[in-house]
């Protein structure tokens, strides 16, 4: 999500550290421009001179990128990123890593978009609210945005490790001196012994006694 406010920012911010003022943002403007917008200020803004001044260029370009289409598709975007997509689309991550995920998707639309905290806190308890591990932080969110991230963060660490304590404990532990299982022995102890019984009388052995078995 290509924002020229936050794009703008950091310009500000090197230039102050750079020792350039303001009034010759005008000349360095192009360094913080990349692909397609470079492109559009090489092609167009700067073809025929420098604008008249800082300013005009910057909504030249803002024009020309940051349109209705552009922020209908950031809406779509928006509305779209949900905890159970973000899990879809990274089931090898865990679902705290997949909470991160949707945070930081978040706060570039809501860059893009120009969203206020509330908004983003409104949308979350949407994104959210399916999951089981987010039930228990979304019954009382917290008053601001950090407060709620915290909140789920905590939420889904505690219960995912409760879960996986669970599904341990639903399998039995062997252990090494564990007696055998008692009843197959002596099942088949006896069908040993039937077995040689009818091999006795089938063939006639002798019995201990010296006599036929017959």
């Amino acid at each position: 999500y290509e924002v020229l406010a936050s794009k703008f920012f950091i310009f500000q911010d090197l230039c102050y550290k750079a020792g350039i003022p303001e009034f010759y943002y005008q000349s360095a403007f192009s360094i913080m421009l990349k692909g397609k917008a470079r492109d559009y200020y090489y092609r167009e803004v700067g073809k025929n001179g420098l604008p008249a001044d800082f300013d005009t260029m910057v909504a030249q370009i803002q024009a020309q990128f940051e349109t209705p289409e552009q922020s209908q598709k950031y809406l779509v975007d928006w509305m779209g990123t949900t905890f159970l997509a973000i899990l879809g689309k990274n089931q090898g991550k865990t679902k705290i890593q997949c909470l991160e995920l949707l945070f930081d998707r978040l706060d570039k639309i809501q860059l893009a978009l120009g969203y206020t905290d509330e908004q983003v806190m409104t949308q979350l308890i949407l994104a959210c609210r399916p999951v089981d591990e987010c039930k228990l932080a979304l019954f009382q969110p917290g008053l601001n945005l950090q407060a709620m991230k915290s909140q789920l963060r905590n939420s889904v660490l505690t219960l995912s490790a409760s879960k996986g304590k669970s599904s341990h404990s639903q399998f039995p532990q062997h252990h090494e001196n564990a007696q055998p299982d008692l009843a197959v022995e002596s099942e088949s102890e006896t069908e040993s012994v039937y077995s040689q019984n009818l091999t006795d009388r089938t063939y006639g052995r002798t019995n201990p006694r010296g006599g036929s078995s017959r």
